[in-house]
């Protein structure tokens, strides 16, 4: 796999598309604000470095999924899945997305939510909600995915085992599409490959979350006491971290 290192100006054009470049992610007050211009760059990349091996087609990325507490309806706090919230910035479950590997064309697929949902969680927002907030250029429906790769030669999906962990990444599929179009030796290796190396405003959010994170240990040593348990210690950190620096799941 080629690398990412240095000026990126071989990096093929993409046609224009209908993302814009104010969207941005942000937990207001005095939160770090993302750029979403950092997630499309960021499928660029991931772009640049398929097109070098020719194989191309539509990558096709799962992101975390709506999670009970044991046989409860309780649910659980959604953690994104790394590589999407990379290349995407979704913060919300049970959505795909779509990369055309040749056009950089995005696509975001989102739940058909029922109307009960709005009784507890709000207004259900509509697909161009979505995709003026995530600067995308096209959201469908889950259950329209078929019908978006039914023109693909080859959709590669995620496949491969973390070298630290020794976890896999799971392979998936979805109904409607045809088993023979599924590529996995390719997608994993170059989505990893080109989170190597951060941008600038990969490298921001960094220092930013460094300086929470410092800020609340520095917070957690002014506030020891003698007989404090380790609990309300890691309280104070939680409270900080969330509190001042919008991060709900640090660690």
């Amino acid at each position: 796999m080629a690398s990412v290192n240095g000026p990126e100006a071989k990096r093929r054009r993409l046609p224009p598309s209908k993302v814009t470049s104010g969207a941005c992610f942000t937990m207001g007050l005095k939160t770090h604000t993302i750029p979403m211009s950092m997630y499309s760059d960021n499928r660029a990349k991931l772009i640049s470095l398929i097109q070098e091996t020719e194989e191309l087609g539509v990558a096709l990325f799962k992101g975390a999924a709506t999670e009970e507490r044991h046989d409860s309806d309780r649910e659980l706090i959604v953690r994104q899945e790394s590589y999407f919230a990379y290349l995407f910035g979704v913060t919300e479950p049970d959505f795909y997305g779509a990369l055309d590997l040749r056009s950089g064309h995005t696509t975001l697929f989102i739940p058909r939510l029922p109307a009960e949902y709005a009784v507890w969680m709000g207004k259900i927002q509509p697909p161009e909600h979505i995709r003026k907030k995530y600067d995308v250029d096209e959201v469908r429906f889950v259950d329209e995915i078929h019908d978006v790769l039914a023109a693909a030669k080859k959709v590669h999906v995620m496949h491969g085992q973390n070298t630290d962990s020794k976890s896999w990444f799971a392979r998936f599929t979805v109904e409607g599409v045809e088993a023979h179009k599924y590529e996995t030796n390719l997608l994993f290796s170059a989505a990893r490959e080109a989170r190597v190396c951060k941008s600038a405003d990969e490298i921001a959010v960094l220092r930013y979350v460094a300086k929470v994170s410092s800020a609340a240990h520095v917070k957690v040593m002014q506030s020891v006491r003698p007989l404090m348990a380790e609990y309300q210690l890691e309280a104070i950190f939680q409270h900080h971290v969330y509190y001042y620096g919008g991060g709900r799941q640090p660690g």
